[in-house]
């Protein structure tokens, strides 16, 4: 492996994928310019990838902590750890979100993202933090919303070094990467109920099965969870509130 030297494995599918795509959009960018008349990748097929979706969110613990470090560290930081707990939105969005479409009183804003526009729905303590942050934002000639030291737009980059930071003065070693915390989002939102038709759209995705696929594939620890919380359901009648199979049997194993 190029970047691991030490280990030695095969590079994987997703970045077999990336370079392919970078190669073959490099030659065609050449056969566009009259440089070459062919794409030498053009008869090349991505790998298909085989391996099951893997939720990769940033641990609980560590949403808070970065979310307090974030807290004495400013205005503007704590309102983009807020909405990247918040919202589900996605690096590119967060940076596209501009000030002429933010809408605090309905608590909703236009963000730019994979398959263009979509309404990023803003909860009320997202809505309070940007209302924080904006009493202090610097005057720029730019409408987008985030800025940096310099008042210019931050890019994704910047919010990586922002998060980067935010962990290292909170002592966070795990996984912390943007997507995480969509992810966690996500994951939240799943284990509160919410109905995964609502999940994806409130994600962006284009299809619930997108959401299914990546948010099925839990762990033990969640699956275990979920069982001992409604173990007894098959047995108990929806209607009857009187008392639950559970509480029930409960008695019984006390008894012996």
């Amino acid at each position: 492996h190029p970047n691991r030297p030490s280990e030695e494995r095969p590079l994987s599918v997703t970045t077999v994928n990336n370079h392919l795509r970078a190669a073959r959009a490099f030659w065609s960018e050449m056969v566009r310019q009259d440089v070459v008349d062919l794409n030498p990748f053009d008869h090349l097929k991505p790998i298909r990838d085989s391996r099951p979706v893997e939720m990769k969110a940033i641990a609980q613990a560590d949403l808070r902590a970065i979310w307090q470090a974030a807290k004495r560290s400013g205005r503007r930081d704590l309102a983009i750890i807020t909405i990247l707990g918040t919202t589900g939105v996605r690096a590119g969005e967060l940076v596209s979100m501009d000030i002429e479409r933010l809408d605090l009183k309905d608590g909703r804003c236009w963000v730019h993202g994979k398959r263009g526009w979509r309404k990023l729905l803003l909860g009320k303590m997202g809505v309070q933090a940007i209302k924080s942050y904006l009493a202090v934002r610097p005057n720029a000639q730019t409408v987008r919303l985030w800025l940096n030291a310099y008042s210019q737009p931050l890019t994704t980059d910047g919010v990586r070094q922002i998060v980067d930071r935010l962990a290292n003065e909170a002592g966070v070693t795990g996984r912390h990467n943007l997507h995480a915390f969509r992810h966690r989002t996500a994951q939240a939102w799943l284990d509160k109920g919410i109905n995964a038709e609502i999940v994806a759209q409130l994600l962006g995705h284009a299809d619930v099965s997108t959401t299914l696929q990546i948010y099925a594939n839990q762990d033990e620890t969640r699956l275990r969870a979920a069982m001992r919380d409604f173990e007894f359901s098959p047995f108990e009648d929806l209607h009857d509130t009187a008392y639950t199979l559970g509480e029930e049997v409960g008695d019984l194993l006390k008894s012996n």
